[in-house]
């Protein structure tokens, strides 16, 4: 849609709108607007960019999201009152609009797409003010809200070299990754380095604070970034992963060429440090009493890697309990609830890798030995030897 017809449609839908506002046998009911409540839209606009800038506005309706219409808003330069572009956002799920970049349709949350070149094309820099009003099907409008955007000449940041490990230690104590990063708009434009990988959800994010004893890096503002990981980056990993450097600036531009780098990472099994089972349970004579059995584990990648805590119980009958499923324990720091057992076990510690059981004797509970069989997996799929108990009920 070209920029005169653009206008024409702006002005035609206010004009409409305020004339349906005019006539006394429709009048704009006290409560009834709609609401702006957020706005998000990208701070600085790059003049020389054609990359598009996706814009969001959320609104809520007393009438509910159903009677909302559209979310128009204008674009004037700072210093002057005279727009130079106007359009629209839509709450379709990119239906109807299939390049705005809606996610839902429905939701009160209207979006649209457009680059700096849209706005300008003569590629002006300055502060341009963006003024947006929302509009419901009963042609109530919302109070306006505005957010300024700084459009200027922007060079991507780059990643100039790569240091990083080619393996990964199993419960090694430190390892630092660094690159050298470069921007022609200074250091100081640079807002986030990081790398991830498609192997693994985290994303790990570099340092330029001179902190080299926690971050590993020597000297603060320059133009290396660095992290140093310890043993606890090789939770729930193991194996060979690509990882990819990212560097961003002020204007959310990232490098566009991405270098990477293979690394192994190694995962070794934890261990179950000890057990603590009561040798002997009393089957009361009416109702329950319970006992706290534990197991403190620990895992060279951190408590974070551990997957489950589990045993099996072979009760006095040699039939296994529970059906033969594992039986889990947790470390959730829960007080025991008889009503809840599997969960509110009586934990002492949340987070402390004891993990805890509440073994309950009932008055009808079999008396006689039940043998435990404890077991302790890993999120890399590692699993322990067996380490044994039991407890005797009478």
């Amino acid at each position: 849609m070209n920029s005169k017809l653009l206008k024409i449609t702006f002005s035609i839908l206010m004009i409409s709108f305020l004339i349906g506002c005019s006539k006394d046998n429709n009048p704009v009911q006290v409560g009834s607007n709609p609401v702006i409540e957020k706005i998000s839209i990208r701070q600085k606009w790059n003049v020389q960019s054609a990359a598009f800038n996706k814009i969001e506005v959320t609104v809520q309706d007393p009438q509910g999201f159903a009677n909302l219409a559209t979310v128009i808003f204008s674009v004037t330069l700072s210093g002057s009152s005279t727009p130079i572009f106007q359009d629209s956002l839509y709450d379709d799920g990119a239906y109807f609009n299939q390049n705005d970049g809606d996610v839902l349709a429905g939701d009160g949350v209207f979006s649209n797409k457009f680059s700096a070149d849209n706005i300008t094309p003569s590629k002006t820099t300055g502060d341009y003010i963006f003024s947006f009003t929302a509009i419901d099907r009963d042609r109530n409008v919302s109070s306006p809200k505005v957010e300024t955007v700084v459009f200027g000449i922007n060079a991507r940041p780059e990643i100039l070299k790569v240091s990083a490990p080619d393996t990964f230690k199993s419960g090694v104590s430190g390892a630092v990754f660094a690159v050298t990063v470069s921007d022609s708009d200074g250091i100081d434009d640079i807002t986030d380095v990081w790398f991830n990988s498609s192997g693994f959800g985290d994303q790990i994010h570099f340092f330029n604070d001179g902190d080299f004893a926690n971050h590993g890096d020597e000297f603060a503002a320059d133009s290396i970034y660095s992290v140093n990981l310890d043993s606890t980056f090789g939770a729930a990993k193991a194996g060979m992963y690509n990882i990819q450097y990212h560097i961003k600036d002020s204007f959310d531009e990232t490098n566009l060429i991405i270098p990477s780098s293979p690394i192994y990472i190694e995962n070794k099994t934890g261990k179950i440090i000890s057990l603590s089972v009561p040798d002997t349970m009393h089957r009361p004579a009416a109702n329950f009493h319970h006992r706290l059995l534990t197991a403190k584990v620990t895992d060279p990648q951190g408590l974070a890697d551990i997957d489950s805590v589990y045993f099996f119980s072979l009760r006095p009958d040699t039939v296994l309990a529970n059906k033969g499923n594992p039986i889990l324990l947790v470390d959730n720091g829960l007080p025991f609830n008889i009503f809840n057992p599997a969960v509110e076990v009586g934990d002492q510690d949340e987070g402390d890798g004891i993990y805890s059981f509440s073994l309950i004797a009932f008055d009808t509970t079999k008396t006689g030995t039940y043998k435990f069989s404890f077991y302790m997996r890993d999120k890399a799929g590692n699993l322990t030897e067996v380490k044994k108990d039991s407890v005797t009920i009478y």
